[in-house]
């Protein structure tokens, strides 16, 4: 989540102006990064907080016209907020954050790994919705709940990586993952479906690294 941001810039400039093409641009470029990606491997885009889409969650997939290049390869998936799926028989289920956000308002602990332990243990993505974080009404079924163990838990947009170990209600074992918010930290993180390692990889210049 968080990948394009918002759009106020955009939505102000008056069309077809150079402060509108030049508003634009950063959309192009990030079409062209995933489009790029797209080519050689899958690629799954959640929307986030500060993403334009709604608001309540769970969200829905960033509108296709956002990218129109990624969007003509069947690698490419503009999922949902939060999102499941299944690579190599190994699932993973997550979120871009918001529920571990409005959970650590309320809550004791600051601790982001045992707010993802307690969900699983308690089978439910977002317990403080819909009082305090704002989802869609849901009259039959709560979407949250869950009903199967995941392999790998993970959360985006993290005040700092962390990597932990849970068991879930069933006993399964579960991998927690907290994924960095990359606008500031600047770190993604690979993860062996394999062996279930995960390692942070972090961008920066050397002058940046060196101070």
């Amino acid at each position: 989540g968080g990948l394009v941001g918002g759009l106020e810039q955009v939505a102000a400039a008056v069309p077809f102006s150079r402060q509108h093409n030049t508003s634009l641009q950063p959309i192009k470029d990030m079409d062209l990064l995933v489009a790029e990606l797209a080519a050689a491997l899958p690629v799954d885009v959640m929307p986030g907080a500060e993403d334009p889409t709604n608001v309540a969650l769970p969200q829905q997939p960033l509108h296709r016209c956002l990218f129109p290049g990624a969007c003509s390869f069947g690698s490419f998936t503009r999922a949902t907020n939060p999102h499941c799926l299944e690579l190599d028989g190994i699932s993973l289920l997550g979120s871009s954050g918001q529920n571990l956000e409005d959970i650590a308002k309320y809550s004791r602990h600051s601790d982001r790994l045992s707010m993802m332990e307690c969900c699983l243990r308690w089978r439910h993505l977002a317990p403080t919705a819909p009082d305090t974080l704002t989802c869609f009404p849901f009259k039959d079924e709560d979407p949250f709940v869950l009903h199967s163990t995941p392999h790998v838990y993970f959360a985006g947009n993290q005040p700092a990586f962390a990597v932990g170990s849970a068991q879930g209600a069933d006993g399964k074992a579960v991998c927690l993952v907290c994924v960095p918010d990359f606008s500031r930290t600047p770190t993604l993180v690979l993860l062996n479906l394999r062996t279930l390692a995960c390692h942070p990889i972090t961008f920066g210049s050397s002058d940046s690294m060196e101070s």
